[in-house]
């Protein structure tokens, strides 16, 4: 009896930690519909993409079975981002404000969720980095350098979620993977 109390009391102790945070939250929201500060954010790896030239061409066809080529368009697309085991792979979360406010970026971090081909997936969550900075409206944007170790728990693919908490609110960049051994 004495144990099942102290259980529910436990349950009720992580109930209350986790109302005070969608609280916190939801403040942080309200005071970014206040602020008018808009982040833009995206994430640029320097490690595992390939590059590859897609070439499109526009054919006109022509009399006596002839052709000729009118239009052709060439453009890089990006292929498979593939993180190689022991490697340490690196990007970059650049962060601008396109709003009319300061705003003040708090911190950061990223989690790498393999797909294992199962129901369970293990999560790699890495801890919140504090950044305390500001970012000025249509000024220069922070750039943010990251960098992280492959281990063979990224196999066989998955995805990484870069995460920047700021007073306007969460900005959110998903890169898909392919680990390689």
């Amino acid at each position: 009896m004495q144990q099942d109390l102290e259980k529910q009391e436990d349950r009720n102790q992580i109930q209350e930690a986790e109302l005070q945070e969608l609280r916190d939250q939801t403040e942080i929201m309200r005071q970014a519909v206040e602020k008018k500060s808009y982040i833009v954010m995206f994430v640029q790896p320097h490690t595992g993409f390939e590059w590859q030239d897609t070439i499109s061409t526009v054919v006109q066809g022509g009399e006596n079975d002839t052709a000729s080529i009118i239009d052709v368009n060439s453009a890089p697309l990006i292929g498979t981002m593939r993180l190689h085991k022991g490697e340490v792979a690196s990007v970059e979360i650049v962060l601008s404000n396109a709003g009319s406010s300061i705003a003040n970026l708090y911190s950061y971090r990223f989690s790498v969720v393999p797909e294992l081909g199962t129901d369970e997936t293990q999560l790699k969550t890495m801890p919140q980095i504090r950044l305390e900075t500001f970012l000025e409206p249509n000024y220069k944007p922070v750039f943010i350098p990251v960098s992280f170790e492959v281990t063979e728990d990224f196999a066989p693919k998955g995805k990484i979620y870069f995460e920047v908490l700021h007073d306007a609110g969460i900005n959110k960049v998903v890169l898909d993977y392919v680990y390689v051994a």
